[in-house]
This record gives structure tokens, sequence and C-alpha cells, in this order.
């Protein structure tokens, strides 16, 4: 489980059955929440890394190289549902903005 807050206690299996979802299912939303959120905009690829406290870690390729992009969470999530609606803001966030 996760000791970055009292709040964000998940086991390390709803951590991943969510990193998993969203790195097969979800890769244009995590690039376009980098690109935009995470303040890349050159990025090609972004894959989730970790899920913490502070928010969603991508690895991001992009023209200049690897890079860790991490993109605070609004809320921290208590719950996984939090969660989802978490990164249902972010890329509704990021579609709604220019990349």
């Amino acid at each position: 489980m996760s000791t970055d807050s009292p709040l964000f206690d998940f086991d390390d299996s709803v951590l991943t059955a969510v990193m998993d979802h969203m790195n097969s299912d979800h890769r244009h939303d995590s690039l376009s929440i980098v690109r935009v959120l995470g303040a890349t905009p050159h990025a090609v690829a972004a894959t989730v890394a970790a899920i913490t406290a502070e928010g969603v870690a991508f690895d991001a390729d992009t023209t200049e190289g690897k890079r860790r992009v991490t993109v605070a969470w609004a809320e921290v999530p208590v719950t996984r549902a939090d969660i989802r609606h978490e990164l249902v803001r972010m890329t509704n966030e990021s579609s709604e903005s220019p990349s």
C-alpha cells in the first residue's frame, strides 16, 4: 500500500489495474494529458508509470528524448472511483485545450 498520504491508501493491485487500463485502452488520452496539462507539447507517446498521492506520473517520449511528467490531482483520490473521476477530468481538460 502507498504511504504517500494517509488519505491515499490503495493496494498495489488497484494501482496496477488502473495503470494497465490506461496504458492499454487510453494511450491517446495519456498523450493528450501529458501534452496539455503536463506542459510537454512535443510528446509523441506517453504511458502511465506511477500513481501516487501527488498525481499521475507518465513516461513520455518527446522529440527531445524521454522524460518523466507528473500531473497533479485537483483533489487527492480517496476511492478507486475518485481516481477514475480525476483521470476523466484530466482527459476532458486536456481535450478542451489546444495542443
